[in-house]
């Protein structure tokens, strides 16, 4: 009796929550014309849990067939052309159906992946429209910014960042206002997900409590609604003078690692960077010389490289003798954790009780500066 008390339950917990997850078999074909350049063809796919790229080795002839699990209402499939200086791009959704996309040579002037036959594939092309329709002036604006001014942003430009940070708020509201009309479409959903969760740094905190307040429960409890979640507490949460969000990762030696077993140890300076982010490698002699000046009882240093080629990773880590610390390779969750922020690199010094005490970006510390001294004023006595 107690057991048939549990499972009921459980059931109306499911039903009225929307929290209970069941996992799904998806399997497409990919069919690409015979004359295209494969090594400038990538493919991913997101099923609801994380996004997967597809390895250029899948391609038997001119065909990748891709199956495996989803845990949304569908799995995407992201299709990519890299063309410098042009990228193209479209994206599809499939179920549980056996699905087929071949594409066609495009005519000219129209995007690479326009022209295709599809079976038991949804494109949400109506969906796609009236987003378009309804902010297309906000995002011409923005479009036009970036072609003029984006490169002086990069550049450090105050005053042009100020004003891009404006253009792009515009956008944003614009968009969030035709969501918040159309909350219950899976569509707007899974555009929210992929195009707004993750890049408007700058107002996480409106992107927060605009997820938490718009969608239905069935949606915010869904796989990709917990995602979401977990991101954006990241990105709200990694600051100053909050504990910093939990992790556990395996080096590049098979060590497990969390952040738990630290407490009340040492310091832990984590630090999210890549081998090709100049930036990054800049600043490696500094890193170093933290490495040096205190040991492993004041403070580990966890490494976090966000790759595509793992061999270029490891040339690196042997040329630039950057081995005296953690590295962990391209563990998505732990980026994920701490925000997926688009930007590198990240440095955070954790305390012994698991606080954030330093954020690079909050302390706008380009040159480390105020991290040395943080540090020396806590360890040189």
């Amino acid at each position: 009796m107690y057991y048939q008390f549990k499972i009921a339950s459980l059931v109306l917990f499911c039903l009225f929550s929307g929290s209970c997850i069941a996992e799904k078999n998806f399997n497409i074909t990919l069919i690409v014309p015979v004359g295209w350049d494969q090594n400038k063809v990538v493919f991913t796919y997101d099923n609801g849990e994380a996004k997967t790229e597809v390895p250029l080795s899948a391609f038997k002839g001119n065909k990748i067939s891709i199956s495996g699990i989803y845990f949304s209402k569908y799995a995407s499939i992201t299709a990519i052309y890299i063309d410098y200086p042009f990228l193209y791009e479209d994206v599809f959704f499939i179920q549980e159906k056996p699905a087929t996309i071949v594409f066609y040579n495009s005519t000219p002037g129209r995007s690479i992946f326009k022209n295709h036959s599809l079976t038991n594939v949804v494109t949400f092309k109506n969906e796609r429209n009236r987003l378009l329709k309804y902010d297309s002036v906000e995002r011409s604006k923005l479009e036009y910014f970036e072609r003029q001014n984006l490169s002086k942003v990069y550049e450090g430009d105050e005053y042009l960042g100020k004003e891009y940070r404006a253009v792009r708020r515009k956008k944003l509201e614009k968009d969030l206002e035709f969501i918040r009309q159309n909350s219950g479409e899976y569509y707007f959903f899974w555009y929210f997900k992929q195009n707004i969760a993750p890049y408007y740094m700058d107002d996480a905190e409106i992107v927060w409590d605009f997820f938490k307040s718009t969608f239905p429960d069935s949606l915010r409890h869904s796989m990709e609604g917990e995602r979401i979640e977990t991101l954006m507490k990241g990105r709200v949460n990694t600051t100053k003078n909050h504990p910093a969000p939990d992790f556990a990762v395996t080096d590049i030696f098979g060590n497990k690692i969390g952040l738990k077993d630290y407490r009340d140890k040492s310091y832990v300076l984590l630090v999210f960077w890549a081998t090709t982010c100049v930036p990054c490698m800049k600043e490696m002699p500094d890193l170093k010389d933290i490495r040096r000046k205190y040991t492993k009882d004041n403070i580990e240093m966890i490494f976090m490289s966000n790759e595509r080629d793992s061999t270029r990773f490891a040339n690196v880590l042997a040329d630039q003798e950057m081995t005296n610390w953690v590295n962990v390779y391209n563990d998505r969750e732990l980026y994920f954790r701490y925000g997926y922020k688009n930007y590198i690199p990240q440095v955070y010094l954790i305390d012994k009780k698991g606080q954030i005490v330093y954020c690079r970006n909050e302390e706008n510390d380009i040159d480390l500066k105020k991290l040395q001294a943080f540090l020396k004023r806590t360890f040189d006595y």
